[in-house]
C-alpha cells in the first residue's frame, strides 16, 4: 500500500484527533509552508470559522505531517468537505523539502471566529507536536465566538 504524506495544520494536528478520524496514522515529522498564513475563514455549518490557509508573502504555517494511505485519504476527502486537496512544498524541521497533501478552502467567510473548543484543539496539537513557541503563541490568538 502506498504511503501518502498529509500536512495537518488545524484540528488534525492533534494525534488523538487524527487517529479518531483515521485509525493507525503514523507521524512523519513537523514542517512549515512558506508564504502562506493560517487563518480561520472557512465557512462552517455550525456558524463558526474553521482553519484555512491563504497566500501571504513572508508568513509561514507550521503543521504536522502524517503518513496515510489511499483509503485514509478518501476518508479525509469526505471529512474535509468544502476543502480542496493540493500538493504543496513542505519544509521539514531540519530544512529539507517534501511534497504533501494539504487541504485548502475557497469557501470562505469574512467571519473569522472559531469555537473555543476548536481553537483549543489546534493549540493543543501544536504543543503536543513541539511546533515552535512563537507559532504556538500565534495560534493562541485565534479569535473565538
Amino acid at each position: 500500500m502506498t504511503n501518502i504524506l498529509y500536512f495537518a495544520y488545524g484540528y488534525n494536528m492533534s494525534n488523538k484527533n487524527i487517529n479518531d478520524r483515521l485509525s493507525n496514522c503514523e507521524l512523519f515529522n513537523i514542517g512549515k509552508i512558506d508564504n502562506m498564513k493560517f487563518i480561520c475563514n472557512k465557512r462552517s455549518t455550525d456558524g463558526s470559522a474553521k482553519a484555512n490557509l491563504v497566500d501571504s508573502n513572508g508568513d509561514e504555517v507550521w503543521g504536522v505531517i502524517y503518513y496515510i494511505n489511499n483509503s485514509q485519504l478518501k476518508v479525509l476527502d469526505e471529512i474535509e468537505s468544502g476543502y480542496d486537496r493540493e500538493v504543496l512544498n513542505i519544509i521539514l524541521s531540519e530544512g529539507s523539502n517534501i511534497l504533501a497533501e494539504v487541504y485548502i478552502s475557497s469557501k470562505t467567510t469574512e467571519f473569522h471566529n472559531a469555537t473555543e473548543e476548536y481553537k483549543n484543539a489546534i493549540v493543543e496539537g501544536a504543543i503536543e507536536n513541539n511546533l515552535p513557541a512563537h507559532y504556538v503563541d500565534e495560534l493562541k490568538q485565534i479569535s473565538t465566538i
